[in-house]
């Protein structure tokens, strides 16, 4: 039986370590400076296991919430510079990650404002135009924060000139909010019916897809699989939690809740969304989602590492290659 080959997209959301720090007080990105670290050990075994090169795509913020902290939304990138040129040298991907967190006085806190249009059109071109500024290039790779999206802001995008969207998560319910104890405005919208496959979407319905724009940007959704009840036994919460594992330790909730193939999460959670799509979808991709910040914890890190050295061990199979986003499409025959 011939090998299945299966392009591997790893991103990793740069961003503040704490999503809500105050304004008043900002911190270093550690998380992003040990990934990256992370990223220059671990890139070898990779290389090893899938007998391939291994590029990985790192989504950096640079709107208001870190022109507010940092004086610059661009700083993820100028004051990391060496952390970046480097990684790009590696051939690994430089994409966009927004949140349009806004500052109150009034509540002396960052408010989620998904509620507020032009907000969120600010927040995303301040971000194209810091990503144009520092780096020379278009911005042609993006994930919207907390999974957000709607039919507006896609339309945006694509104008802006996106050419692969990686946000959704298929099978996600609508919600208020990743951060209910926080300020927010909006809504999380429900992606119980995106296509957990890539495709072009339609023009006035960003989780349809429509094989006749074939000028549109690719969305590629994030590998998903259904929480069950019956698998609540394998969540254990951390001695140090982060979001967004919260959510997934409250266990009169857990069946309505779907998880992604996030790299940090514990090896049985892992196992059994990779199996659901390895297996049940029969995926011939994989997107794997995760944050900055899990490369300061020691467990989180050890997780990622058995992870994706699981891919190797449960799957001998399967080729998978560690590529960017362009690189998966032309993997897949769909540039």
């Amino acid at each position: 039986m011939s090998r299945q080959f299966i392009p591997v997209v790893l991103c990793v959301d740069v961003e503040p370590d704490k999503p809500f720090n105050h304004r008043s007080s900002p911190m270093p990105w550690e998380g992003y400076q040990r990934g990256v670290e992370w990223a220059t050990e671990f890139r070898t075994e990779l290389q090893c296991l899938s007998a391939a090169p291994v590029h990985l795509s790192w989504f950096y913020r640079m709107d208001p919430q870190v022109e507010t902290l940092h004086g610059d939304p661009g700083w993820a990138i100028s004051n990391y510079r060496d952390s970046f040129e480097a990684l790009q040298r590696a051939g690994d991907e430089a994409g966009l990650h927004v949140h349009p967190f806004r500052w109150s006085d009034t509540a002396d806190s960052w408010i989620q404002d998904y509620g507020n249009q032009d907000w969120v059109e600010h927040s995303v071109r301040m971000a194209f135009d810091s990503f144009r500024q520092e780096t020379g290039r278009d911005c042609v790779s993006f994930r919207f924060g907390d999974r957000w999206m709607n039919n507006r802001t896609f339309r945006l995008l694509e104008s802006l000139g996106v050419r692969h969207d990686m946000t959704l998560e298929p099978g996600s319910r609508k919600m208020p909010s990743y951060h209910g104890n926080k300020p927010y405005t909006g809504f999380i919208p429900d992606q119980r019916k995106v296509p957990q496959h890539i495709y072009r979407p339609a023009k006035n319905d960003y989780r349809r897809s429509d094989a006749s724009r074939t000028n549109a940007p690719f969305v590629m959704p994030v590998s998903t699989a259904p929480i069950h009840l019956a698998s609540k036994k394998v969540y254990r919460k951390p001695a140090a939690c982060a979001w967004p594992f919260h959510r997934l330790f409250n266990r009169q909730r857990v069946s309505h809740w779907t998880h992604t193939l996030n790299i940090a999460a514990e090896p049985a959670v892992f196992r059994s969304v990779l199996g659901h799509q390895l297996q049940t979808l029969r995926s011939n991709y994989l997107v794997m989602p995760s944050r900055a910040h899990i490369f300061t914890s020691t467990e989180f890190v050890d997780n990622a590492c058995t992870n994706l050295r699981s891919l190797f061990a449960d799957y001998g199979d399967r080729s998978f290659v560690f590529t960017t986003p362009a690189g998966a499409l032309a993997c897949l025959g769909e540039d």
